[in-house]
């Protein structure tokens, strides 16, 4: 079952900042960096020899995901399933 990404849930306190923090400290991927400017929230992160970015915009109230690799999808959806997998599934 895959959970969505959205801004709710990214933007709280125990969301997608918690979610991040929680993988760091089990080795499941690192935060090579974070930046917050007054409407933004990005992280620069690697998880499985992939870098990634994560952003959440406040003005506009989104979310979202990129790869800084080639365009592939299969490993954009590998770091989903890492982000939403809480091992009981």
């Amino acid at each position: 079952m895959y959970k969505e990404l959205n801004y709710c849930w990214a933007s709280a306190e125990g969301g997608l900042p918690q979610r991040l923090n929680t993988l760091q400290r089990s080795g499941q991927l690192q935060i090579k960096s974070k930046e917050r400017g007054a409407d933004r929230e990005q992280w620069f992160l690697t998880a499985s020899d992939c870098d990634y970015l994560v952003f959440i915009e406040h003005i506009s109230e989104s979310a979202w995901i990129e790869s800084l690799a080639a365009k592939d999808m299969e490993k954009l959806q590998f770091f989903y399933n890492l982000l939403f997998c809480d091992g009981s599934e």
